[in-house]
């Protein structure tokens, strides 16, 4: 279902038209062409009338805006039209100073912002700056490089089976039919890098990567030291795998002994629960939502809690009087909002009545019931 895929697999079915391996012919892969863009149609049919244009996903333009261009991820409310856009259907402005953003409709769902964002970008322009997208390859690169680095093994024994090459004095074979095999990582990697690399995106076509050049080096040694070559490759294989395995079972044993320790977000969620938030019940945030380790508001999910209205920044929020405070708390009980959340309280803000949760590494989260919720 990732957008990224339509593209890359047309690419793919694209290459094996031009150089067919042995046993596939042109007029499967036609058949397999056809039936790869029926199966998209709803979807594409669904989003086109979704955004008013055709389309098959607005990932690719918003990852560009946010990781190229640097647009704001979340609360975009307009800047400079003639670099940005113009932004369609913006957050609303609930208050000015400090900057409260209001969205309850006509997104719904726990989080409106992230739940459609597409929505809320509707007349972002992606623009290409060549500065701007040098940085984001740059960016790219170090991420293959960390990959690579944490696959060495796979590297290690590339490097054996190349010695045994030289000192067989046999060279590489590269079978013509196998660079279809080559070609669509290499598409792939190309693509991402782009935009932006993580490795669950691009470790299935790592796999393939690895299968290409395994087997140029192995298709020579073929009836030489078979034994050898067989163990070389199990073991730069499959270590990394059994080092996974054992490392996961070590963890699955230790659950079974003692009692799983209860993460972030579900600490807070019972926190919440106990102050008296219930199903429906409407919050806003202070600063970002993405926390921990860049993750959904979770804990509101669990309680069934809407996020409705956010202050972004909140350095503003923390600098409040009390009065301001006050105001700021009758205009988000005025669109129902039963609670503020907080992280990382300064000692220096005004007096209120915070309840405090604290999870792991001492991370406070602070709540203020407003008022008509209080318990």
């Amino acid at each position: 279902m990732k957008s990224a895929m339509l593209p890359l697999g047309l690419g793919f079915l694209g290459l094996l038209f031009c150089i067919p391996p042995k046993g596939v012919n042109r007029q499967k892969l036609l058949f397999s062409t056809i039936v790869l863009l029926l199966l998209s149609a709803p979807l594409v049919a669904m989003l086109t009338r979704q955004v008013g244009r055709l389309s098959y996903g607005e990932a690719w333009r918003l990852n560009y805006l946010w990781k190229v261009n640097g647009l704001q991820d979340f609360g975009w409310t307009g800047g400079s039209p003639e670099v940005c856009g113009t932004p369609e259907h913006p957050p609303r402005k609930l208050v000015q100073t400090p900057l409260t953003l209001e969205f309850a409709y006509p997104i719904g769902g726990t989080y409106p912002l992230w739940n459609d964002p597409s929505y809320w970008y509707t007349g972002a322009k992606a623009r290409f700056d060549l500065r701007q997208q040098l940085l984001a390859v740059k960016k790219a690169l170090r991420t293959y490089k960390d990959i690579l680095m944490q696959t060495a093994a796979y590297v290690a024994g590339v490097v054996v089976l190349l010695v045994l090459c030289l000192h067989n004095k046999l060279l590489p074979i590269v079978p013509k039919t196998f660079w279809w095999l080559l070609a669509w990582p290499l598409a792939a990697f190309s693509m991402y890098a782009l935009v932006r690399v993580a490795p669950r995106y691009v470790s299935p076509f790592f796999v393939l990567f690895w299968l290409m050049i395994y087997s140029m080096l192995i298709l020579p040694l073929k009836g030489r030291s078979v034994a050898l070559i067989l163990a070389t490759v199990v073991c730069a294989v499959m270590l990394p795998c059994t080092v996974g395995l054992v490392h996961a079972g070590g963890r699955t044993m230790r659950d079974f002994v003692r009692p799983r320790q209860s993460e972030d977000y579900e600490t807070i969620a019972v926190g919440l629960h106990n102050l008296g938030l219930h199903s429906g019940d409407r919050l806003a945030l202070v600063g970002s939502a993405f926390w921990p380790d860049g993750s959904y508001p979770i804990y509101a999910r669990i309680d069934r809690l809407r996020v409705v209205a956010q202050i972004p920044e909140a350095t503003e929020f923390w600098r409040l009087g009390t009065q301001e405070l006050e105001s700021l708390e009758e205009s988000l009980a005025a669109i129902g909002v039963k609670a503020i959340v907080a992280r990382d309280r300064p000692d220096c803000a005004v007096p209120a009545n915070w309840r405090d949760i604290t999870v792991n590494q001492g991370v406070r989260f602070s709540i203020l019931l407003l008022p008509g919720s209080r318990p």
